[in-house]
């Protein structure tokens, strides 16, 4: 699922996230996660493998001559551990989520990626 909080007009994939507030964001990355890998049948296995994204403060798709390749997302530390980081942690924590998906960005700085 997109856990990316949707609080930026110009981000493209609003209509994937279910929001802005990061609670209700991580009660839909647990209910989405648990969802799609838990097999009753099977409690040893998975499903499918569920990959929570756009780690993190993924907000910008094209703008003004700034794309996300090329976008630093530049966050206060008090955003990002009060909003951007608790729902990709109940994804991980919570939800048992296998996998995570890296944003392109610059975060800040240097690609989130390296």
């Amino acid at each position: 699922p997109v856990v990316n909080l949707a609080s930026h007009i110009r981000w493209g994939r609003n209509v994937e996230s279910p929001g802005e507030d990061p609670k209700l964001v991580g009660e839909y990355a647990i209910a989405f996660v648990k969802g799609f890998q838990e097999n009753d049948e099977d409690k040893t296995h998975i499903l499918g493998s569920a990959c929570c994204k756009h780690f993190v403060a993924n907000q910008l798709e094209r703008w003004n001559g700034t794309t996300r390749h090329n976008f630093d997302a530049i966050t206060p530390k008090r955003d990002l551990y009060d909003s951007y980081l608790p729902p990709f942690k109940d994804c991980v924590v919570e939800g048992k989520v296998s996998g995570i998906y890296c944003a392109i960005i610059l975060f800040p700085y240097e690609r989130i990626t390296q």
